[in-house]
């Protein structure tokens, strides 16, 4: 049986602690982005991200500006 491979990339500051669980089925690769200036992340998040292992990935930005997070990510799935 083929498994779906689906990507998901999550801008961090969109992230909302309610849903994570629906990101745990494992036919999920999660991808989230944290901006330069968030220096702290929920900890649920990072349960989520843990249980996920390999599966899971956190890119921090390297600089700021008008929507550098969304560019960023953009970049990321082309």
């Amino acid at each position: 049986m083929i498994r779906p491979n689906n990507h998901l990339l999550i801008g961090y500051e969109n992230v909302q602690s309610e849903v994570t669980h629906l990101l745990t089925p494992s036919f999920y690769k999660v991808w989230v982005f944290v901006g330069a200036l968030q220096n702290k992340v929920k900890f649920d998040l990072v349960e989520l991200l843990q249980a996920k292992g390999s599966e899971a990935k956190v890119i921090k930005m390297g600089g700021t500006g008008p929507n550098a997070l969304d560019f960023h990510m953009t970049y990321h799935s082309g």
